[in-house]
């Protein structure tokens, strides 16, 4: 198997992210891989409201308020681990506006060697 270069590593939780980044970055640093930490923003959610055909929605984006929190606090974590592994790597926010958190995760996973 060639080592890959590029690692894409979606973290989407606070409480397993340092057990995810524990388990990639000394692969990433045998292979001498690039690591793309991904984070995503759910996108956010749209009611109807008032009289039929009227145009007033009501948009409800504490979900994307509470992931934008955590996506910080992901970004923090990711930066910490990375700083003391000898890898190199970069962050990634993907924000899945009209799509979903597995279809931004997945359109960065495309240009990826693993995932």
């Amino acid at each position: 198997m060639l080592n890959p270069k590029t690692v894409l590593l979606h973290l989407n939780d606070r409480r397993r992210a340092k057990s995810l980044l524990d388990a990639v970055l000394p692969a990433a640093r045998r292979w001498g891989a690039h690591v793309i930490g991904v984070g995503a923003l759910p996108p956010a959610v749209v009611l109807g409201a008032g009289m039929p055909g009227a145009p007033s929605p009501i948009i409800l984006d504490q979900a994307r308020r509470d992931a934008a929190a955590i996506v910080k606090d992901l970004h923090r974590a990711f930066e910490e681990s990375l700083s003391g592994s000898g890898c190199l790597g970069e962050w990634r926010v993907a924000d899945a506006e009209d799509s979903s958190v597995s279809e931004v995760v997945l359109r960065e996973a495309r240009t990826v060697d693993l995932v």
